[in-house]
């Protein structure tokens, strides 16, 4: 207990501030449907500029695509040309986006160009071809399901991870406070993961109002004992453990005004409980 009241209004006032921490993280909703190692990361879509086409590409890309496959018949010259029926017309090319058959659509250069790009980006748009640590070679095959109440640990990069009493594990990957995925490890090994994509977007906190002199000097007592507070809290969700706190300190909040700690260890919290909430439905 303080020696001090606080007056209301400023109790109000910074209990205010606090709250927009809670309503400012995104959480994830679902997760990505999973093609195999066809799969698009979350923004892009296959192209389908003819039958097994599995680039990715953005969709205007792929409505562009579309458009250029339903007008292709009247870029042809009727009359034929150098190239047979499949000439075009003058200012347009073949597309040429099948690299290993034809296509002879007709397009303007620029698309043309465009279908090049994608092709030769393509691997770089696909969940399993990522630098990610934990993408499976080739098809992915993990059959067991978890079974049992989970224990959730803070891996050393502040990612979460939930251990079940039959060995499976979920683990998270990407931004500890918004991770682009999951994936689940079977006691045998054998893994599958799956991307999520969030409903909401990250709103940036306002600054904190600059309170009076007399006023700041009694709330920093209160705000740093609510800090520390915060601190234990992840430490209990995280079966107690100091490495736990240990790695959250390291990778996760890096240091910062007292006001930035609040906010992301409140985050941080959110999403553990988040997770377990969603791990034990």
């Amino acid at each position: 207990m303080f020696k001090h009241s606080i007056p209301v209004q400023w109790l109000v006032i910074v209990m205010g501030i606090l709250s927009v921490f809670f309503l400012s993280a995104a959480k994830p909703a679902d997760a990505q449907a999973d093609y195999g190692p066809d799969t698009c990361v979350i923004g892009f879509v296959w192209r389908e500029a003819f039958d097994g086409d599995r680039v990715c590409v953005t969709s205007a890309t792929r409505t562009q695509t579309a458009r250029d496959n339903s007008l292709a018949n009247s870029r042809r010259n009727p009359n034929g040309g150098p190239y047979g029926p499949d000439t075009c017309l003058q200012g347009f090319v073949w597309r040429d986006a099948n690299s290993g058959g034809v296509d002879h659509v007709c397009v303007t250069p620029d698309v043309r160009s465009q279908a090049a790009a994608d092709n030769n980006l393509t691997s770089s748009r696909k969940f399993y071809t990522l630098d990610n640590p934990y993408r499976a070679a080739g098809s992915v095959s993990c059959n067991t399901s978890p079974q049992g109440t989970p224990k959730l640990y803070v891996l050393p990069d502040g990612n979460l991870e939930n251990q079940y009493p039959n060995g499976v594990k979920q683990r998270e990957f990407g931004s500890p406070l918004k991770p682009s995925g999951a994936i689940t490890i079977c006691p045998d090994g054998s893994s599958k993961s799956m991307q999520y994509f969030y409903t909401n977007q990250d709103v940036i906190s306002p600054a904190p109002p600059q309170l009076p002199d007399n006023i700041q000097a009694k709330v920093d007592p209160w705000l740093m004992a609510h800090n520390k507070n915060l601190l234990e809290v992840i430490k209990s969700l995280a079966q107690n453990s100091e490495e736990a706190v240990n790695s959250y300190l390291r990778n996760v909040e890096r240091g910062g005004t007292v006001y930035s700690q609040v906010e992301t260890r409140t985050k941080f919290i959110h999403r553990m409980i988040e997770r377990l909430k969603t791990l034990l439905r």
